[in-house]
């Protein structure tokens, strides 16, 4: 997944995060959204390893929703995003985080505020919402 153009800063941020540097959330969603990933392409020495290293991590929080959470997301999708992306704009505006994506789905979004990984990396100690698909082949609308 990281073998992308942006994959550097990509890694770097992961690792400031690892660090407790960084101040990270993760849905419980994402998380289960890679392991489906790795999954279907049968690598589960990869799988084993995700799962092992983002337990691990000092500065990443986990953010397991529940079903008041989830029926929340349905209104959060009237303003046009599928279930994954709204989810992750309510999970982001519940907790005032910002969110880590390369997905222009984000943009113009009230209550959301995007930064790419460089623009992170260039601010101060922050807490912010990962999601899966943080570090797209390209900056293209829509990839995730």
């Amino acid at each position: 997944m990281l073998e992308r153009k942006y994959r550097n800063d990509c890694l770097t941020l992961l690792r400031m995060i690892d660090k407790g540097e960084i101040n990270a959330f993760v849905t419980t969603y994402s998380i289960h959204s890679i392991e489906t990933i790795l999954d279907r392409i049968g690598n589960l020495d990869a799988l084993r390893t995700f799962l092992k290293s983002i337990g691990r991590m000092k500065g990443l929080n986990i953010y397991n929703t529940d079903l008041r959470d989830e029926l929340a997301v349905i209104d959060e999708m009237a303003v046009g995003l599928d279930f994954d992306d709204a989810l992750q704009s309510y999970v982001t505006k519940k907790l005032n985080l910002q969110i880590i994506s390369f997905d222009r789905h984000f943009d113009g979004i009230e209550g959301i505020t995007r930064l790419r990984p460089k623009d992170v990396l260039s601010a101060e100690k922050t807490t912010m919402i990962l999601r899966q698909g943080s570090c797209p082949k390209d900056e293209k609308p829509g990839a995730s």
